[in-house]
């Protein structure tokens, strides 16, 4: 029976709410998925092919800044990447280009372009660590309901399929690799010791 933070037994709204959490974090992976085979090949291809560091400017400094801070934040989140965030602002391709040419003449400028996503990532993991573990005290159910939409699509990703019969037989690995998992949470969950609850036995008067 679903219950609630408090250990309650769950409205029939929040248990809709619930529900609605779990999918709008499935439907957030499925469009980072599309967005990233859509856009992904090309940016790699920019890369490899050779690419012209931009001139370093304030506004740029900022946005790579931001997009390091924001693609940290999705680190955090499974199934998002943190990199297609960086690809969707525009700054994958300077901070991948900018990495090799550490070890060029152009030593100083790509530090220089790489300093602020460094400052945003640390930034970023620091805060977003603290807003899941706000959002995980404040709403469980929900948040733990998000997380579980952004797994099940991600499962979409590194999921073989049936195209083969070498694809049926790593479709069975991965549904007993995922009873396994299950199986390994369950009684993980059942011999961890049992959190101290707000009395102590020991402290009781007789």
């Amino acid at each position: 029976m679903a219950k609630s933070e408090n250990g309650e037994k769950m409205s029939l709204v929040k248990k809709i709410t619930v529900v609605i959490c779990a999918l709008a974090g499935l439907l957030a992976l499925l469009f980072f998925t599309y967005l990233e085979v859509k856009f992904g090949g090309s940016e790699a291809k920019a890369v490899s092919e050779g690419f012209v560091l931009p001139p370093l400017s304030t506004k740029l400094a900022a946005r790579i800044f931001i997009a390091g801070f924001i693609g940290a934040v999705a680190m955090i989140i499974p199934g998002i990447s943190g990199s297609l965030l960086m690809l969707i602002l525009g700054v994958y391709t300077i901070v991948m280009g900018s990495i090799p040419a550490l070890f060029t003449r152009d030593m100083v400028h790509a530090f220089l372009l790489l300093l602020p996503n460094g400052i945003g990532v640390i930034i970023g993991l620091i805060s977003g660590a603290q807003l899941v573990k706000w959002l995980i005290k404040k709403v469980p159910n929900h948040t733990y309901a998000v997380i579980f939409g952004l797994l099940c699509g991600s499962a979409i990703n590194i999921f073989p399929g049936f195209s083969a019969i070498s694809g049926v037989g790593a479709a069975i690995a991965c549904v007993l690799c995922l009873l396994g998992g299950a199986a390994m949470a369950y009684f993980s969950a059942k011999l961890a010791p049992e959190e101290a609850s707000g009395d102590n036995p020991s402290q009781k008067q007789s």
